[in-house]
C-alpha cells in the first residue's frame, strides 16, 4: 500500500498533479483519490493502468515536486511510469528501463517504495531486506545503487524536506528508521 500526500509546494503545469493536497493510493493496476472528508476515509478508482504497459500493475509511487508528475515502477519489471493530468484525464507513459536499475527478481519480485527528494531524484527499493536503494535521475535516465549502512525491509519510505532524510518502518524490527544519503559517496547512513 503506497500512499503519497502532495505536499511540496510547486507550480502547476497543465498536464500535471497540483500541490493541493489530494492524497493517492495505488494498488495492483489502479490508482485511487482518497476522500479524507470521512472517517472512514473512502478510495475512489482514478485511473486503471493500461493492460498495453502491463498487467502486473504498479507500486513504488512518489510525487517529483520539480515537475508534478507522479511516477511508479511497473509491476516486476524494472521500468518507470510516469503519471499525468492532461486535460483532467489522468494517463500513464511508460517510460522505459533506467539504466543501472536492475529488474527486482525472487520471490518478492517488485518495486515496493519509492519517494523523490526535493531536488527531482526518484529513490526506489525493492521489497526485500537488503542494504541498496537506488537513485534514479529521470533526466538522464540513469539509476545508481546507494549502500545503506545496514539492511532495511520497508513497505514504503517517505523523504523529509524539512530535514533532508527519507523515512520508514522497517518490517523486520517495526522500528522507525531513517536514512541520511550522502551524495559525495553515494552511501547512506541508517539510524533509529
Amino acid at each position: 500500500v503506497i500512499i503519497n500526500l502532495l505536499s511540496t509546494l510547486g507550480e502547476a503545469k497543465a498536464q500535471t498533479f497540483s500541490c493541493d493536497g489530494t492524497m493517492y493510493l495505488n494498488q495492483a493496476n489502479i490508482l485511487y483519490e482518497i476522500g479524507t472528508s470521512t472517517n472512514p476515509f473512502t478510495y475512489a478508482p482514478v485511473a486503471t493502468l493500461p493492460s498495453s504497459i502491463s498487467v502486473d500493475g504498479f507500486n513504488a509511487l512518489g510525487y517529483n515536486p520539480v515537475d508534478n508528475y507522479m511516477y511508479g515502477i511497473i509491476g516486476s519489471s524494472n521500468k518507470v511510469v510516469q503519471i499525468s493530468k492532461p486535460g483532467g484525464v489522468i494517463t500513464f507513459t511508460d517510460l522505459g528501463a533506467p539504466i543501472g536499475l536492475p529488474a527486482a527478481s525472487g520471490a518478492t519480485a517488485y518495486y515496493n517504495a519509492g519517494e523523490f527528494d526535493s531536488s527531482g531524484y526518484y529513490y526506489v527499493k525493492v521489497f526485500t531486506s537488503n542494504n541498496i536503494i537506488y537513485r534514479i535521475d529521470l533526466g538522464t535516465n540513469i539509476a545508481t545503487p546507494i549502500v545503506l549502512s545496514q539492511s532495511v525491509h520497508f513497505a514504503d519510505f517517505t523523504y523529509n524536506k524539512v530535514d533532508g532524510k527519507f523515512y520508514g518502518v522497517d518490517r523486520v524490527t517495526g522500528n522507525l528508521l531513517a536514512i541520511v544519503v550522502n551524495t559525495l559517496d553515494l552511501t547512506g547512513t541508517v539510524t533509529d
